[in-house]
């Protein structure tokens, strides 16, 4: 599949197999020491107003009448039993830049608002200067699994659902309307060997146009470039645990 000639997103695994981009007519396989599976992002073309509204774009319908700006969709099939409580998804960024009043202002409601949508457990950091001695933290937001606001699970030998299907919304759980439930659910997963997982993400995206790269959905202080203080891309999305669990 050839790049989009329209402004999109565009990226890449590790390990290195292909370029990826947003809206393709068909997901992107991966396969790594610790599982395997597709990824399919989708974004709304922001670069055009008109274009927007209409919904005359791949993945158009699935968008009309909904305040996201993008969505994640992953399918997973692990190679090793995992501890989904140990299992983190970030988002991280190459360099500390530093932050006018202002701007620190705007990036903590923004994070705020995240907060509002995924629970407390999301962790950020603006990254470390250059002057800390040591290993310096990137920039970067992460969240535990619980904060997919989607997810599937298909068992061993039945046919998950394709993360292109226009019906996708309809299989599975939501987080939407049952917190408390949906993390239950979650949390009671077991990501093991056999099953297809399917993870959807989209909670936090009216917060970040990422073709644009800019902040936005907080009244008054945005858009604002995301430049002024979480850098240039590219962006890194990892699936993780934390040391002293099993490496991811």
């Amino acid at each position: 599949m050839g790049m989009p000639e329209q402004p999109h997103l565009e990226g890449g695994f590790q390990p290195p197999n292909r370029l990826i981009h947003s809206n393709s007519a068909e997901a992107f396989d991966f396969d790594n020491e610790n599982c395997k599976g597709q990824f399919l992002p989708l974004h709304r073309p922001t670069y055009d107003s008109r274009l927007n509204e209409s919904g005359q774009y791949r993945y158009g319908e699935h968008f009309t009448g909904k305040k996201r700006l993008w969505e994640l969709r992953l399918r997973l099939q692990f190679k090793r039993r995992l501890n989904q409580t140990d299992l983190f998804f970030a988002a991280e960024l190459e360099e500390y830049v530093p932050l006018s009043a202002a701007t620190k202002r705007v990036m903590d409601l923004s994070v705020g608002g995240m907060r509002q949508v995924v629970g407390d457990r999301l962790y950020h950091t603006p990254g470390d200067p250059a002057e800390v001695v040591g290993e310096r933290e990137r920039p970067a937001i992460a969240m535990p699994l619980w904060t997919f606001d989607q997810f599937i699970e298909t068992p061993e030998g039945e046919t998950p659902p394709e993360l292109t299907d226009p019906n996708l919304h309809e299989h599975g759980h939501r987080r939407y309307g049952q917190l408390r439930e949906y993390r239950r659910m979650v949390d009671s997963l077991d990501l093991r060997p056999g099953p297809t997982f399917t993870f959807c993400f989209w909670g936090v995206s009216r917060f970040c146009d990422v073709i644009e790269w800019q902040a936005t959905g907080i009244p008054i202080f945005t858009p604002l470039d995301l430049n002024l203080y979480c850098g240039r891309p590219p962006l890194h999305l990892v699936l993780y645990t934390l040391e002293g669990a099993e490496n991811v």
